[in-house]
């Protein structure tokens, strides 16, 4: 009774806060302004976990896991509905390669950094290669939602940045995602899996092949002439067929659904309309899916928050002096002049990264026992909140509007 009474109360609240989010206010001088994405649900969830108030204890958490397994799958498959050729192709190939070369320095600089911070505090522990792999790679994800917000205000001739910014962000999330899912082969999934043994490399293929799978299920899908409403519920239980399989099988279910994703939107012929099926649905569930996630948070030593603020210094840091090194380059015909300091516009880290967090949790994290684990966990969540509060100053640096 209390998990139902648990799952009404977040969707009363996420159906409220479905209107409110994405909006702009406290406006200040110099560009500085606080954006409701969304993410502040973490909070929210935060508040409503065994930290406060215990709505979301324990028990609750597991049972409604599934909701956390179908917003995985959600944030997959819209991550690979945009990526569609002919959209990927308005910036030339040599743009991808310094985008790429981007995304390894910003790996490099972080990992390196983060790597001498936990070495302080986890001297010698046998997870720390892991926890430092997790957040470098998750140090990749832009939140496209407060790029597009911000441009929505800017003058028309720097609208083109805006292009450019979600442009590298989408990027640099596949590569993300394709990271994670090569990351999540070499450990076992999370408590209930079955741990199919398999190598790192063939996790990695039967997470394609059963992408590809989906893909052409979903084609079929949307070829049909069911309503609305039944291709939402068909959509709903094949994402949660989908992670639920890459929860036995130890895959990722992110990889999984990107892959479908791709298909859908390259291989439909009314891939707008399945995008914008998907997107009347997306907020509500990801407003829910972010409250379970804050309900794992734990900050049970001022050393989270340390290594919260660390971690969001050095990735800054490390954006703004890899964009000016490599994406000034990627796009010499672009309508704008690109900033030196583009990768300054990438700050924000909702979405994808609060996706990669909670997978990090429900795959590696929550049946072991070794806290460099757990603050790993609570590290990204936090980092992700102060990424999103300093996201419109590094926007603003980068257009030179405020």
């Amino acid at each position: 009774m209390k998990t139902i009474a648990a799952i009404l109360f977040l969707a009363i609240l996420a159906l409220a806060g479905h209107r409110k989010s994405f909006v702009k206010v406290l406006p200040f001088r110099a560009g500085r302004v606080f954006f409701l994405t969304g993410t502040e649900f973490l909070l929210v969830g935060y508040l409503l976990g065994d930290s406060f108030l215990g709505i979301l204890d324990a028990t609750t958490l597991e049972q409604v896991r599934p909701f956390l397994i179908v917003g995985l799958g959600w944030i997959g498959l819209l991550a690979g509905i945009q990526l569609e050729w002919k959209a990927l192709g308005m910036f030339g190939r040599t743009s991808y390669l310094w985008i790429l070369l981007y995304g390894a320095a910003v790996l490099v600089l972080v990992s390196a950094g983060l790597y001498g911070l936990f070495q302080i505090w986890f001297p010698d522990d046998p997870r720390l290669g892991l926890a430092v792999a997790v957040l470098a790679v998750t140090a990749l994800c832009t939140a496209q939602a407060s790029i597009a917000l911000w441009m929505q205000n800017v003058s028309k001739e720097k609208r083109s940045l805006g292009l450019i910014l979600q442009f590298v962000s989408s990027v640099n999330d596949v590569v993300a995602i394709v990271l994670f899912g090569l990351l999540v082969g070499f450990f076992q999934p999370g408590e209930g899996g079955i741990g199919v043994p398999l190598l790192p490399l063939q996790k990695f293929l039967v997470s394609l092949l059963l992408g590809a799978l989906m893909g052409l299920m979903l084609l079929m899908l949307f070829r049909t002439r069911l309503g609305e409403v039944d291709k939402i519920l068909i959509v709903i239980g094949l994402v949660l067929f989908g992670g639920g399989m890459a929860y036995l099988l130890g895959i990722s279910p992110l990889l999984l659904h990107l892959v479908a994703g791709m298909i859908l939107a390259n291989f439909s012929l009314k891939s707008e309309d399945a995008f914008q099926l998907l997107m009347r649905i997306e907020r509500p569930l990801y407003l829910i899916f972010l409250m379970i996630a804050g309900a794992y948070l734990r900050i049970g030593s001022p050393v989270v928050v340390l290594l919260a603020l660390a971690y969001a210094l050095l990735r800054a840091l490390s954006q703004g002096l890899a964009g000016g090194v490599f994406l000034r380059r990627a796009f010499p015909e672009a309508e704008s002049r690109p900033h030196p300091g583009l990768g300054w516009g990438l700050t924000s880290q909702a979405g994808l990264g609060v996706a990669l967090a909670v997978h990090f949790h429900l795959w590696m994290a929550a049946p072991s026992s070794l806290p460099i684990l757990n603050v790993t966990f609570s590290v990204l969540l936090l980092a992700i909140l102060i990424n999103e509060l300093i996201s419109p100053i590094g926007l603003s640096y980068v257009t030179k509007e405020t």
